[in-house]
């Protein structure tokens, strides 16, 4: 849920109209379906609610660089066709969801810039297709895949 929204970004998101294709930063297949939100640099500030997980069709979540804050909800493993999860540079706290590991599509992970600690989910070093890595890599999350490159 956004409680702010300094530039206006979501102003056009009408709960009430039939289809958010036409929203700011959602990206929509051909029939419709949510695959992608960009929602990056926009000052947002609110926590990221569980229902993220009913978007099942989601390729991209892109977070980056707002005031989101609170855990990451473990219903984000419910995007099991998610290829992009970018929510670094926020005020998430907490650990990294294990639910993590039932993203076998996961291409890129980004999450430095946060407050999470603890390590990661042991399970993420068998997400064959990840190729690339970006998490804190200070005391907070102590963990290193051998596949990823930290930063």
């Amino acid at each position: 849920m956004v409680e702010a929204d300094p530039r206006g970004a979501l102003l056009g998101w009408d709960e009430g109209h039939a289809s958010p294709c036409s929203w700011f930063g959602v990206q929509c297949s051909d029939d419709g379906r949510v695959v992608g939100l960009n929602l990056s640099n926009l000052g947002l500030k609110g926590a990221l609610s569980p229902e993220i997980g009913q978007l099942i069709n989601m390729h991209s979540l892109v977070l980056h660089k707002n005031l989101f804050y609170g855990i990451i909800p473990r219903e984000i493993g419910d995007l099991r066709g998610l290829k992009v999860l970018d929510l670094g540079y926020n005020n998430f706290n907490g650990s990294v969801p294990s639910e993590l590991i039932n993203i076998l599509t996961l291409e890129f992970i980004f999450l430095k810039g946060n407050r999470l600690y603890g390590d990661l989910p042991l399970e993420l070093n068998e997400l064959i297709s990840l190729c690339e890595s970006q998490v804190h890599q200070g005391r907070a999350l102590s963990n290193r895949m051998p596949t990823a490159r930290f930063v």
